[in-house]
């Protein structure tokens, strides 16, 4: 092998552990906004979850009833049990 050769064997293997890194990178950014995401939509599920504890679904149904029937509390009440954003 000359040294030509070699260096050019070498600037590939630089070029390769550079696209390496850069992809690692991105990889690492990705994964951030991942988990900042799915951190948003906990938070999001756990809000929704917190509103729709207002209702209340009654399961028992008298014969002639097809559906369940939903009550709620009265929003006066509810405003003032839960923190509402």
């Amino acid at each position: 092998m000359t040294t030509q050769e070699q260096e050019q064997g070498v600037r590939q293997i630089n070029d390769a552990v550079s696209q390496l890194d850069l992809v690692t990178q991105q990889n690492t950014v990705l994964v951030e906004e991942s988990s900042s995401v799915a951190d948003g939509l906990r938070d999001q599920a756990q809000h929704l979850v917190s509103l729709m504890s207002v209702f209340q679904v009654n399961t028992s149904r008298p014969s002639g009833e097809a559906n369940p029937t939903v009550t709620t509390q009265p929003l006066g009440i509810a405003l003032q049990s839960r923190k509402i954003a």
